[in-house]
């Protein structure tokens, strides 16, 4: 019995189509970011303390539905930055999530390059640490010696994505380089440490971001009898 339904799956396989137009992309990418926060910066600088760094290590994933030159689809990432000297140290965390749209105005065979417009959230966090003057355990622990301020944002973020693949294969890997800028809608103050409130006489930062990353990832084109298949016995 075992093998007649073999050999029906075999067939199938072996006529198996797939749809050139349409696919699921996944994409990962690693790389740095340039970040803006010259408000909170300045009064940073004025009172003597560690600003926070420009600078960052950066990350993404993507996932996007490919329709011929038309990609649709959900990304997020995360930024990461810490300095320090004798006196204080400063960690700066920022996530980015958000849905977005491409276009390959490019598109040949193995080169596809295109604009990518997006639009979620932005989130940043700031932890200021002191690192001296404590004189014992107690003095730490009841006077304390860091706080944490954070800002949240709407944020436009606008790309130019460079990937090379072969997209005529039904499954293949891509390779590519994102260039791009992120942009919050206002200009938000920083808020405490639950980011549920602005503190008074807090700067206002408005988010802007360069980025520049190299992606990997990978590409599976639709199966025309996709149907076919599930209903198969």
């Amino acid at each position: 019995m075992l093998t007649p339904l073999f050999i029906k799956t075999s067939a199938q396989n072996d006529n198996m189509t797939y749809d050139p137009n349409k696919a699921l992309m996944v994409t990962i990418g690693a790389g740095a970011g340039y970040n803006d926060y010259k408000h909170l910066n300045n009064r940073l600088d004025d009172a003597g303390i560690l600003t926070v760094g420009k600078f960052s290590i950066s990350n993404m994933l993507e996932a996007d539905m490919r329709m011929k030159n038309l990609l649709i689809g959900l990304g997020t990432g995360m930024n990461l930055s810490a300095r320090k000297n004798d006196d204080y140290k400063t960690w700066l965390m920022s996530f980015y999530g958000g849905a977005h749209a491409a276009y390959y105005i490019a598109n040949s065979k193995n080169f596809h390059f295109g604009p990518q417009l997006g639009i979620g959230a932005y989130g940043s966090f700031v932890k200021i640490t002191e690192r001296n003057g404590h004189n014992n355990f107690n003095d730490l622990i009841t006077s304390g010696n860091s706080t944490t301020i954070s800002q949240y944002t709407p944020a436009l973020d606008f790309a130019l994505r460079f990937d090379f693949a072969d997209f005529s294969k039904s499954k293949t890997g891509v390779a590519g380089l994102r260039l791009g800028y992120r942009l919050g809608l206002s200009n938000r103050g920083w808020g405490d440490d639950a980011g549920t409130s602005v503190v008074d006489g807090s700067p206002k930062d408005r988010i802007g971001q360069f980025y520049a990353m190299a992606t990997i990832g990978l590409t599976a084109l639709k199966p025309n009898n996709w149907r076919g298949m599930k209903n198969m016995h």
